[in-house]
């Protein structure tokens, strides 16, 4: 499954980090197929050092503190600021529908920002991108 894998390498790749921030995995029921399915595929996915929350993002943070990560908006990041929480869609930037995360944070009022991928990554023969 695409999604336990973006779960497993983002956390992995968090916990190496010099620098290590708190994940919040939002939306997700410990007794729902996605939390099951992660627990099937991932070693030890039970022990994440992590918060695991039913209720989503408007209920948890004030929208002023929250950018969502979406790779249709025109606010290119530059660098993260520590007092904002960044919302990385898996389900949603796993069939990549145009406009499916900027549209949902303008309904909800949520800024959005977009990682400077583009600009410094080029796309390899395949359609994905590679490292420079």
């Amino acid at each position: 499954n695409h999604l336990t894998n973006q779960i497993k390498r983002v956390y992995s790749s968090n916990k190496a980090s010099e620098t290590p921030f708190h994940l919040h995995y939002i939306n997700f029921r410990k007794d729902g197929k996605t939390y099951k399915l992660c627990c099937d595929k991932i070693d030890g996915f039970e022990n994440y050092v992590a918060t695991f929350e039913e209720r989503g993002v408007t209920d948890l943070f004030n929208a002023s503190e929250v950018v969502y990560l979406s790779p249709d908006s025109e606010n290119v990041i530059q660098t993260l600021d520590p007092s904002k929480s960044y919302i990385i869609g898996g389900l949603v930037d796993d069939s990549v529908k145009k406009n499916t995360s900027s549209s949902y944070s303008e309904y909800v009022e949520i800024a959005t920002g977009r990682l400077p991928i583009p600009e410094y990554m080029s796309r390899s023969d395949t359609g994905s991108f590679k490292q420079i």
